[in-house]
């Protein structure tokens, strides 16, 4: 383990600063960036302040909750239900002069939940530590007694933490203990602009094929948001089935689709969500492609 006092500041300093918008933020969108900033990826957060008007805004923040729902046949997002709850419990349980959201503990409570085991020591010289065990996430945390007010700050972690936030902005509060990370989170996209078209790329020993005759299969659906320069956005789905021959998939090593799309120049953020059914779960993530 090693000293990691103001790790967690490190961490969300990107969402801590001031931050500019092209247009002022209205209730709703400051409503809902007081807190969602906190889960926002840092692509979600350029995304958001460049939206032009409070409509995309609005949308942005439909396809926000959306995106992380893990269960869209139901009728409620239980990513939403689990931030309000977590968000909640640790403005009422580690309030330390200030929001409990904003404290090391109400972090990393938002962000990865209860622990799955927590340990406690007391000394004179000291005072309290506090011991958080992830087992989902392969990450333990310190948390010292700090002098003034009785607050806790960060001390020690095992294991990486920043990939633990990151991971559950995207899909984490969906994880169950002891759960391996989705079958989908491992794919890659690139983008050629001679070709115009985005390429996605699967590992194929992570996915569970069904055979059918020597050739094994899969179902995927894509759903593709596309982040344009000046603000605007593209949304397409498409179903897309995979076959080959047991031989072809073992020496590819991957399995490959293409996607025609003609991005325009400048920086263009691409959020791809990958849905396998129950075989294989999802995938998500979101890639940044620069043309001229």
């Amino acid at each position: 383990m090693k000293r990691c006092a103001g790790l967690l500041t490190a961490i969300v300093l990107s969402v801590a600063c001031g931050k500019v918008f092209t247009v002022p933020l209205d209730d709703e969108g400051k409503a809902f960036y007081d807190t969602a900033r906190l889960i926002m990826t840092s692509a979600e957060d350029t995304i958001f302040r460049r939206l032009p008007d409070a409509g995309a805004r609005t949308e942005f923040i439909d396809d926000f909750w959306e995106k992380r729902d893990p269960n869209p046949e139901t009728p409620e997002n239980e990513f939403r239900a689990e931030f309000q709850r977590r968000v909640e419990y640790a403005n009422g349980h580690y309030n330390e002069g200030r929001r409990g959201i904003n404290t090391d503990r109400g972090r990393v409570y938002l962000f990865l939940g209860p622990p799955e085991k927590t340990e406690s020591y007391s000394s004179p010289s000291e005072g309290y530590t506090l011991l958080w065990i992830y087992y989902t996430y392969d990450v333990a945390v310190i948390f010292k007694e700090t002098k003034v007010g009785g607050g806790y700050e960060i001390y020690n972690v095992t294991g990486n933490l920043f990939d633990a936030f990151e991971d559950a902005k995207l899909n984490g509060f969906g994880r169950v203990a002891g759960e391996a990370a989705p079958r989908l989170q491992s794919f890659t996209a690139a983008y050629d602009r001679e070709r115009k078209q985005i390429t996605v790329e699967l590992p194929a020993r992570r996915i569970n094929f069904r055979e059918e005759s020597g050739v094994l299969k899969a179902d995927f659906e894509f759903v593709i948001y596309v982040y344009k320069p000046d603000g605007q956005k593209d949304k397409f789905e498409e179903r897309r089935a995979f076959e080959a021959n047991v031989a072809d998939v073992e020496s590819s090593k991957t399995i490959t689709f293409t996607f025609p799309y003609d991005l325009p120049p400048g920086w263009n953020y691409v959020d791809i969500v990958i849905l396998g059914g129950e075989a294989n779960g999802r995938g998500r993530k979101i890639f940044t492609f620069g043309g001229k």
